[in-house]
């Protein structure tokens, strides 16, 4: 697995919060407070046997750590999440989303973001910088939580019947089709 990617890609975080500098810092603290010890936690559910906790705590970390820019974090958790799913689990990999994880936290340490020094975004930047990032979230086959994906869509300006389809396609993983439909869009 390559880990070399970086570990916090700040524009992309940043953008996904609509440019508020002020609560990427403080959704980023708060994820290493409260994600710091996922590792030793799924090690332990994993001694137990209890694959299920153990897979919802790595696809959360998955899902939280993909829509704040924790690239290395979140491609780990991606690979670990299918194989707690399949139950075919490479214990070296668990020894990888731990270092990571660490990494992770520590790199978010050093991050200072300037409150209130991002410009606001005009409507139509909005528009735009939704579409793209919708997109590129699509293309990773990204977790995308109800809320967010509602936003994708409404800000793309489809019928009711398009904007439902839409959904659905996502829902139903297929990203190929929803891709179609997202840049057939004005």
């Amino acid at each position: 697995m390559d880990v070399s990617k970086n570990l916090v890609d700040v524009p992309f975080a940043l953008s996904q919060l609509g440019g508020n500098s002020d609560l990427l810092q403080r959704m980023l603290q708060k994820f290493k407070n409260e994600f710091a010890s996922v590792p030793s936690d799924v090690r332990s559910l994993l001694d137990a046997e209890n694959i299920k906790d153990a897979k919802l705590k790595v696809h959360t970390t998955k899902g939280l750590s993909g829509n704040l820019g924790l690239i290395a974090l979140y491609d780990c958790a991606k690979i670990f999440d299918q194989q707690l799913k399949n139950e075919n689990i490479d214990v070296s990999l668990l020894d990888t989303f731990e270092a990571l994880m660490k990494e992770t936290c520590d790199a978010i340490d050093t991050i200072d973001l300037e409150t209130n020094n991002v410009a606001e975004f005009s409507q139509t930047q909005k528009k735009h910088n939704h579409k793209q990032i919708f997109l590129e979230r699509l293309q990773r086959h990204e977790f995308i939580d109800d809320d967010t994906l509602h936003m994708y869509i409404d800000s793309l300006g489809l019928a009711v019947d398009e904007k439902t389809l839409l959904f659905s396609l996502v829902e139903e993983l297929q990203y190929a089709k929803a891709i179609s439909i997202i840049n057939e869009s004005q």
